[in-house]
């Protein structure tokens, strides 16, 4: 009699399944790493957007603050710093030609409404003989900081603006 066969006689190796490679990666994957590189770039570009049109104002912010308030050409000093910001926002040739009650009128559209009517007369005393009171360059300061840390947009110039 011959000694019966071992079942572990008839086994075999363990046969692994294929190794699961990381690429190439499948289709939903590519359009989520599409959609994320989309977004960085649109953030990006929105964002140097932003820098460069708010960059003017922030740079005239910066030289208003080197200004001296107690100097004697302050309303002058003010009144050219404003309108080299709103040279770089603005074509030129229509806020050149902008002076005197035309000027404020468009100063105070980028004021709150409770300083509004207040630039353009202290503007305007830039020419007289008397200058300023310590009390008005004050007030011209507070005022001219307000506009320039305003993140309204500048008014567009209008015929009648110019025509004043």
């Amino acid at each position: 009699m011959t000694p019966p066969a071992s079942p572990l006689a008839n086994m075999q190796d363990i046969q692994l399944p294929p190794e699961v490679h990381a690429w190439p990666i499948t289709l939903g994957y590519w359009l989520i790493l599409l959609v994320v590189i989309c977004t960085i770039i649109a953030i990006t570009l929105y964002l140097k957007k932003k820098r460069k049109q708010h960059g003017a104002r922030k740079a005239g912010l910066s030289l208003f603050e080197a200004l001296d308030p107690h100097s004697d050409n302050f309303a002058t000093e003010v009144n050219q710093l404003l309108k080299r910001v709103a040279m770089s926002y603005l074509p030129r040739n229509s806020i050149a030609a902008l002076d005197g009650e035309p000027w404020g009128k468009w100063l105070d559209l980028r004021l709150p409404k409770q300083q509004q009517g207040q630039i353009g007369l202290l503007l305007i005393k830039r020419h007289q003989q008397a200058n300023l009171t310590q009390a008005e360059q004050q007030q011209l300061a507070l005022l001219a900081n307000s506009w320039l840390k305003s993140r309204t947009p500048f008014p567009a110039i209008t015929s009648e603006d110019s025509a004043c």
